[in-house]
């Protein structure tokens, strides 16, 4: 874990380095420090979120993280976490609790593109099986825009289960896209297999959305449909 925080520092300081005039909320972002899950397994199931809230207390395992959203995911993804097969990961490690209004707002493009190349990279080292973006708002950060590709994975939708057909986005992650504005050149392929885009599951949301309500039995039944091994 320290090992992916200092990756995260070095893009960071030397971006600071770059730029000399610093707008004040983002220098209270930036000297928030981070928060990030330790003891991610590989070849597993990878929750995926944007960013950690501001307020949130130290690092810990997914397993550990208390709190209403996070014991529904726990309870979503039981069966993987009882085999030591569940991580997560936010694309952004940055504290910030409004992500519309303070995240996306004052972090600049280019410094988030330093961040996301940080992620992605360990993304890749996981090797997740599945991944479970729950925020369909920031799904086009893995590429669901060609036009602004960001991670530029080549994502082709297939059909979910009709069990769960109204519940998310499904891609199979055929390789990454021959786009020369991808963020990280490097990646010339990939092991990722299947993206799965879901709405927040906060309680705001599910009350006036029930419908798209996951649970574990629908997490089981995704797991099997692509034939993932836990």
């Amino acid at each position: 874990m320290e090992e992916i925080q200092n990756k995260y520092q070095e893009v960071i300081n030397a971006w600071l380095k770059d730029n000399k005039v610093i707008p004040t909320d983002l220098r209270e972002i930036l000297d928030r420090g981070f928060w990030l899950c330790l003891d991610n397994p590989q070849e597993g199931l990878l929750l995926t979120g944007v960013n950690p809230s501001n307020g949130k207390p130290g690092n810990c395992a997914f397993r550990d993280c208390t709190g209403t959203y996070w014991e529904k995911w726990q309870a979503n993804l039981q069966h993987a976490l009882s085999h030591n097969k569940a991580g997560y990961v936010d694309l952004f490690p940055l504290r910030v609790s409004k992500q519309k209004a303070e995240f996306e707002r004052i972090v600049p493009l280019e410094l988030k593109a330093e961040i996301l190349r940080v992620t992605q990279a360990e993304i890749e080292r996981l090797q997740p099986q599945l991944i479970i973006h729950a925020n369909k708002s920031s799904a086009f950060y893995y590429g669901t825009n060609p036009k602004h590709p960001w991670m530029g994975y080549d994502l082709e939708q297939i059909k979910l289960p009709v069990e769960i057909g109204g519940k998310g986005v499904l891609y199979k992650i055929r390789g990454v896209q021959d786009n020369e504005d991808r963020i990280l050149a490097t990646l010339h392929e990939t092991k990722l297999n299947y993206l799965f885009v879901c709405p927040y599951q906060n309680c705001q949301y599910l009350t006036i959305h029930p419908e798209k309500k996951m649970d574990a039995d629908e997490v089981d039944l995704l797991c099997n449909y692509l034939n993932v091994k836990i």
